[in-house]
């Protein structure tokens, strides 16, 4: 079904992109590193070891050695000069958000097959409590994000017309594995889709299978280059996982206990998604979102059944990170998911009132979009109301994305004066320290990168 457009409706997005584009680079756009709790500082030690502009000191080479994050998002950081300026690689983030939004809006209008349910579902997802705090950090979730949507975008064309489509399509699949890691979730559900319900697919499984190689070698070629680093890590976890559990004197108990603790840490991180603080039990408002999941996941369960790729990704996307042993991480890991979510409850209520209730089944994409919203603005608020807080003993609370993720005012700044005043002793260590110092810290790279000193 091809979608039309008109000139109101197509004012109307423009005028969103436009006053989307204005808040974020207001809220996030920054010259510094604004946290110590994340992955930025690694990035960027990549970034300085890649750039062809300035050679890469002795120590950033010594410390980039150590990294064995995916070298993709390092990479474009590098050769856009985000190495040597930080406020391009803040501004590339800003604007692999945007793009995200975009691609987001046209992958969920031919979901919905309506530009206005699409433009509100990225208005949905534009409000969540959790995309906001992430546009300050330095991190590559936006660029996957990006990517993920083209695939997702350009997976139906593909998998009617095959040809130099499948070779777009895998060439998308190899930028995103070697973004982030995870990507093998949508390299694998890619290649499940092809094998599925093969009734309307010119692709054939040998095409397929050499859809998914490209990707997949370029993937490992990484791993065994960065064998020196600590590109093992995932193996180390996986053998702890297991080592936990079955070495255990009572393994069935362990697995239990991991398993539903990994459960309530991935039911915290959507509540989190939508809303910054709730109180602890049943209530309005977790009512709510809990009922909002269990629409999500009958509108997943729909997209299963239709053998749909996003439907495959979430899948085993929900699977890896089921299992992995960070939970504490789980509020970074959902957003790539998030506008997933949003379509399957708008699809969920359209199909489910289409059975039950014709007469209203086309309004209720609007009401679960509003349900989304209504969760959210309060956060909102308080994330607006945060960003106008004046500094105070010189730190500026506005730059640091914890200062966002406390729903106390006075924890929010003792939170984030910690990443704040440590930026301070970055900068003692740089004008105190001689040369040849060694300084040991939980986190060496960021006293390589920030103190240029020898970080232990």
């Amino acid at each position: 079904m091809r979608l039309t457009w008109n000139p109101v409706l197509a004012l109307i997005w423009v005028g969103f992109f436009l006053l989307l584009g204005f808040v974020s680079f207001k809220f996030a756009g920054h010259d510094h590193l604004t946290s110590f709790a994340d992955d930025g500082g690694n990035y960027l030690i990549m970034a300085k070891s890649f750039s062809p502009y300035v050679d890469a000191s002795a120590l950033v080479e010594k410390a980039s050695v150590y990294e064995r994050y995916p070298p993709l998002f390092p990479a474009v950081l590098a050769y856009i000069g985000g190495a040597e300026n930080m406020a391009v690689s803040s501004h590339f983030v800003l604007i692999m958000f945007l793009t995200a939004c975009a691609l987001f809006a046209v992958w969920a209008s031919r979901v919905m097959k309506s530009q206005w349910l699409g433009l509100l579902a990225c208005m949905a997802y534009a409000v969540s409590p959790n995309v906001w705090p992430m546009l300050l950090r330095i991190l590559s979730e936006n660029l996957y994000i990006v990517l993920t949507l083209l695939v997702l975008i350009l997976a139906g064309p593909a998998r009617k017309r095959g040809g130099y489509w499948i070779l777009l399509v895998s060439l998308l699949l190899t930028l995103t594995i070697l973004t982030r890691t995870i990507g093998i979730t949508i390299i694998a559900a890619w290649f499940v889709y092809l094998l599925i319900d093969r009734s309307d697919s010119s692709v054939s499984l040998r095409a397929g299978l050499l859809s998914i190689t490209f990707p997949l070698s370029a993937a490992i070629a990484w791993t065994l280059a960065s064998q020196a680093g600590e590109s093992h890590l995932y193996n180390t976890e996986i053998s702890w996982l297991i080592s936990k559990v079955f070495t255990s004197p009572h393994p069935l108990q362990e697995a239990i206990g991991y398993f539903s603790g990994q459960a309530t840490a991935m039911y915290e991180s959507w509540l989190g998604a939508l809303m910054l603080v709730w109180a602890p039990g049943i209530n309005m408002r977790t009512a709510a979102a809990s009922l909002l999941l269990l629409i999500v996941l009958s509108g997943w369960f729909i997209r299963l059944r239709r053998n749909c790729l996003d439907a495959w990704y979430s899948l085993f996307y929900l699977g890896v990170i089921f299992v992995w042993p960070f939970s504490g991480q789980f509020f970074r890991f959902i957003l790539p998911l998030l506008p997933l979510f949003i379509v399957y409850a708008m699809q969920a209520s359209q199909v489910f009132f289409g059975r039950f209730a014709k007469s209203i089944s086309s309004i209720m994409p609007f009401a679960v979009v509003l349900v989304f919203i209504a969760l959210s603005l309060p956060a909102i608020i308080i994330i607006y109301q945060r960003h106008g807080v004046t500094p105070t003993h010189g730190l500026d609370y506005s730059s640091n994305p914890e200062f966002y993720q406390l729903a106390d005012l006075q924890q929010a700044r003792d939170k984030s004066s910690q990443h704040l005043l440590l930026m301070r002793v970055m900068e003692k260590i740089k004008s105190t320290m001689p040369p040849e110092a060694n300084i040991m810290w939980f986190t060496p790279v960021y006293i390589n990168l920030l103190a240029e000193r020898d970080g232990v």
